[in-house]
């Protein structure tokens, strides 16, 4: 072996005490090197200002994602959400984020979600959370407990906040039930647009007079009908 704790022995065989103990030096000093950036690197994940700026980041391109696919006929969506790990305050700024108002002068376009119904989903390592948003005036066109009632119950999750436009809920991981985070999300999204397309509240497809692919689109950007 050539560690440098085996050259250090070797060296103090041979009398070179001095080179070995530089080789150790050296080699100490590497190894910091490489533990410190492993590190910051770990600090990075869980620096809370960082954390949140993700958030704001991905809710405000989500956001955008949403207004966009709003132009092809639907005003509710399903959205998955990867920056949160199943942590409230964090989703609680990505909602922030995805319907702030989009500034024009900004140099990139974020927000704009607002006046769409939505549910976003966050699968953490222990539970999957889910936030709802319904805006006062949509809810002549959707009933928005129905709505995150199916996807709420679908899964066995629990409603733990309700408000005029908002609603919370979660469900801890159990692999005894198999119930695991991610498993659920998916779960919980296929009947959510179940309930919105049987009450005629996305596109009909075979309506659609062009080629474009809106399922691709959703999917490439985390969203669903």
């Amino acid at each position: 072996m050539t560690s440098a704790h085996n050259i250090f022995l070797t060296g103090k065989k041979g009398g070179n005490d001095n080179k070995g103990k530089k080789n150790k030096d050296k080699g100490k000093k590497e190894q910091g090197k490489k533990g410190g950036k492993k590190a910051k690197k770990k600090d990075d994940k869980k620096d809370p200002a960082k954390l949140i700026k993700a958030a704001l980041k991905e809710g405000g391109k989500k956001g955008t994602d949403v207004d966009g696919m709003a132009a092809f006929g639907t005003k509710f969506f399903h959205v998955m959400i990867e920056s949160a790990n199943g942590d409230w305050a964090l989703l609680e700024k990505v909602m922030e984020g995805m319907n702030k108002k989009i500034d024009p002068e900004a140099e990139e376009r974020r927000g704009g979600a607002g006046p769409y119904g939505k549910v976003i989903l966050s699968a953490g390592e222990d539970k999957l959370i889910m936030y709802c948003n319904v805006p006062e005036d949509l809810q002549k066109e959707i009933k928005m407990k129905e709505w995150f009632g199916a996807c709420v119950d679908s899964i066995g999750a629990k409603i733990i906040s309700e408000e005029k436009e908002y609603m919370k809920a979660e469900i801890a991981k159990d692999p005894d039930t198999n119930k695991y985070p991610l498993k659920m999300r998916d779960m919980a999204i296929g009947v959510g647009y179940d309930y919105l397309k049987k009450n005629g509240l996305v596109p009909d497809e075979d309506d659609s007079g062009d080629d474009i692919d809106y399922e691709a689109m959703c999917e490439e950007g985390g969203i669903e009908w």
